[in-house]
């Protein structure tokens, strides 16, 4: 490559790099600190959500963080980042299969089509 061909291509390359800045979106000065004292909030006051309801709250107040972000500021804080509530993990609740404790019965659902069948 001969030095007029890179001064030829300084010009395109600079506006390369200006359209590049532009298009990119700078994120606002600060810690986090503030979104953090929020999750946590959120959390406190809310211990049935898990993190990932906590994520959807904080998008619709138009906190810009990662699901993965709010589980480690939970984890943080020392509290429970799980899925709480109705979205519960496996083994939390009865499931189809497993009986009710106590009254020797299974699923409320599943003695309902015993009685059909």
């Amino acid at each position: 490559m001969t030095p007029a061909t890179l001064l030829a291509l300084a010009p395109q390359a600079r506006r390369q790099e200006i359209r590049h800045q532009q298009t990119t979106q700078a994120r606002p000065p600060g810690d986090g600190s503030e979104h953090r004292r929020l999750a946590v909030r959120l959390a406190h006051e809310n211990p049935l959500w898990g993190y990932r309801r906590i994520h959807g709250e904080l998008t619709k107040l138009g906190v810009a963080v990662a699901r993965s972000t709010v589980y480690e500021i939970l984890r943080a804080a020392g509290t429970d980042p799980g899925t709480h509530g109705a979205c519960r993990g496996r083994g939390a609740g009865p499931s189809w299969r497993a009986p009710r404790s106590g009254d020797g019965r299974g699923h409320p659902v599943q003695a309902a089509l015993h009685l059909l069948l």
